[in-house]
């Protein structure tokens, strides 16, 4: 059990990189990495080695951030990045970078940022749900950061 959990701690960088990945602050990167490893610690008795041992400590990074967002109903705000797109959506160069979106995120590229529509709004116009559209604001958000 105390080679187990040697191993386990030399996971301590890839758990704090799985957290970062998902934008927390440096403070709560650190304290989930904490209440992961005491969970591991806690119910390293139950691991039987039926999965990698990789497999099984991201599991429980994994649900140490769904109850970590679920206790302080954290939620992205989707209109927080706004700004940054809608004050570049006149150059020349995002102009082309949405000309080579795929049609799906094109069109609601356009009701967004052009046609100034709510999510709900073209939501029901495109007859999608409303997380579909959340989702492809992200992917839209996303290929325009990396062109920058």
């Amino acid at each position: 059990m105390i080679d187990l959990f040697s191993e386990i701690l030399t996971y301590e960088h890839k758990i704090n990189l799985f957290f970062r990945q998902k934008q927390l602050s440096r403070e709560e990167r650190e304290d989930l990495t904490q209440e992961v490893f005491c969970r591991l610690y806690e119910s390293i008795s139950r691991y039987r080695g039926k999965s990698s041992l990789a497999t099984w400590i991201f599991s429980v990074c994994r649900n140490t951030l769904y109850e970590y967002y679920r206790k302080n109903q954290y939620y992205l705000d989707i209109d927080i990045y706004e700004p940054m797109v809608k004050d570049k959506t006149d150059s020349i160069h995002y102009q082309i970078i949405v000309e080579r979106l795929p049609t799906s995120l094109k069109i609601i590229y356009e009701r967004k940022y052009r046609l100034n529509m709510t999510i709900r709004e073209i939501s029901r116009e495109l007859a999608v749900p409303e997380g579909t559209v959340k989702y492809r604001l992200y992917e839209i958000r996303k290929r325009l950061r990396r062109e920058r």
